[in-house]
């Protein structure tokens, strides 16, 4: 893309190149392409069977590419673990909140990257940054301590 965005930069903030995942002789992704500019809302659509769940899975650390390069900022990135990718500014929220029922909604959100305080889960610091983030993506829910399962019935899904 060589037009100016809303930023005034050219350069993306994550760009996938190439980029192919298959399992045996399956072939979940073939050769995709992404570019990620800074301020942009990027909507990743397609058939079922596209490859758009396997392309957030390459992003978010959850399987690696057979092929392809990912760069964030212009630098090449293994992004081997949900921890790594989030290291590097990638999170994925899943299209249903409720991933464990019983867990509130800022555990669901950090399942596999608990923010640390010494050898024990910050949960202060965990239900402070969900709250940030849902209010930052205008997500209105009562409480991040709220079960996911009495969220998800509040809001009628």
């Amino acid at each position: 893309m060589t037009d100016s965005h809303s930023t005034g930069t050219t350069e993306p903030i994550l760009t996938v190149h190439g980029a192919s995942k298959n399992f045996g002789s399956v072939v979940a992704l073939r050769h995709a392409d992404l570019e990620l500019y800074p301020g942009e809302v990027l909507g990743i659509v397609g058939d079922n069977g596209a490859g758009k769940s396997t392309m957030l899975k390459l992003l978010s650390g959850i399987y690696e590419p057979s092929s392809g390069e990912i760069r964030i900022k212009g630098e090449p990135v293994t992004l081997a673990s949900p921890a790594i990718a989030r290291r590097a500014g990638i999170s994925t929220v899943q299209q249903d909140l409720a991933l464990v029922e019983v867990l509130d909604i800022s555990t669901n959100l950090f399942l596999g990257d608990f923010p640390r305080k010494g050898l024990l889960v910050d949960k202060k610091r965990m239900d402070r940054e969900a709250t940030e983030l849902l209010k930052r993506l205008n997500v209105r829910v009562k409480s991040v301590l709220t079960p996911s399962a009495c969220s998800r019935e509040a809001s009628g899904r």
